[in-house]
């Protein structure tokens, strides 16, 4: 199981085009074929998240970073309200489902990996 730390989680959302998202499952995934195992850890990656979000000092693109289905983070700073401002002035669009927020059509947003 890879742990990653907040420099690997950083790096690898920096690689994020400015027009693409991953969602959290996908960056585990992603960071789990790169060194070679066969998982990496879920509450880690949560927290490193939320770590770098919450870190004024840190200049990384958190928001292109989704949870599952494309729904909105309400750990990062704002809020589900403050994610989707950011994501709509990258150029996203925001649907609600009731009480969920998530990328319109978040799927043809999705990072590509080799």
């Amino acid at each position: 199981m890879l742990k990653p730390c907040r420099a690997t989680v950083a790096a690898f959302i920096d690689e994020i085009p400015a027009d693409r998202l991953v969602t959290t499952e996908l960056l585990r995934k992603e960071l789990a074929r790169r060194y070679q195992v066969q998982v990496t850890c879920p509450y880690d990656t949560r927290m490193l998240l939320q770590s770098i979000a919450n870190d004024p000092d840190v200049q990384v693109a958190y928001w292109r970073v989704c949870k599952a289905n494309g729904e909105l983070n309400p750990k990062y700073p704002g809020g589900i309200d403050g994610h989707a401002a950011l994501l709509k002035a990258a150029g996203f669009s925001i649907e609600s489902t009731g009480k969920t927020k998530r990328v319109k059509n978040y799927k043809d947003s999705l990072v590509h990996f080799r």
